[in-house]
């Protein structure tokens, strides 16, 4: 293993296949292969330096503590090994930490679903505002805004309740319990809208305009769909 010092830091040279990747430590839930690693990928091509990623050991295991984008841009390039500083941990919640905190301050911007998932994660583990503030950058009156929104399923996976799906049942007067099994039923990859008046704003727009490509089948099905719930829905 190949080693250089960069200040009073040591970088070595580590064997990607031999570096863990594991979600109890690694604040993000989405590595952006097709996106940010190919950006990537190409600016490595053309010359661009990138600094070491962070390794942690614990228990003689190597983990990724930050640098994933890095790791998957060069797999990209074929390149088996990458420089890094290499760090020693007692325990995985540290290194959760500390992989949070480096990720908040630069790559990828941390989405909401996965901010949530961290401040959750940091308050179970017994932090208090202040501190997780300090390590999300959240500012702390924030914090219970970010809580209120985790709705944590039956398999144990933190979830975040979008604001158009927020919005909606607290408007319909949702019990604090139909708000936790609405969240837990509903699927809000598809949610882009940020109120239920856009989004319907938005669906009218594109019909009167003659806007719905009916003549897919897959549009025309979903739009069937749609027609149905509504005649349900409104008692038609």
């Amino acid at each position: 293993m190949e080693t250089q010092n960069i200040g009073t830091q040591k970088v070595e040279e580590f064997n990607i296949e031999e570096l863990a990747f594991d979600k109890d430590i690694y604040p993000r839930t989405f590595v952006d292969k097709r996106s940010v690693a190919y950006a990537y990928a190409q600016k490595m091509r053309a010359g661009e330096i990138f600094p070491p990623i962070t390794v942690g050991k614990y228990k003689r295991k190597l983990y990724v503590i930050d640098g994933m984008h890095r790791i998957e841009a060069n797999k990209l390039l074929g390149v088996k090994k990458i420089e890094g500083i290499l760090k020693h941990y007692e325990d995985k919640d540290s290194m959760f930490v500390d992989s949070v905190m480096f990720n908040i301050t630069h790559g990828k911007r941390i989405e909401k679903n996965e901010l949530v998932r961290i401040i959750y994660k940091l308050k179970k583990m017994g932090h208090k505002d202040r501190k997780i503030s300090e390590i999300t950058k959240v500012p702390i009156d924030k914090i219970d805004v970010f809580l209120n929104r985790a709705i944590v399923t039956d398999e144990g996976k933190v979830v975040y309740t979008k604001e158009l799906l927020y919005s909606s049942m607290k408007k319909q007067h949702f019990t604090e319990e139909e708000i936790q099994t609405t969240v837990k039923r509903v699927n809000q990859k598809y949610f882009s809208a940020r109120s239920v008046n856009s989004l319907l704003k938005q669906l009218i727009e594109i019909t009167k305009n003659d806007l719905l490509p009916l003549h897919e089948d897959d549009t025309k099905e979903l739009t069937l769909e749609l027609y149905e719930a509504l005649k349900e829905r409104l008692e038609l």
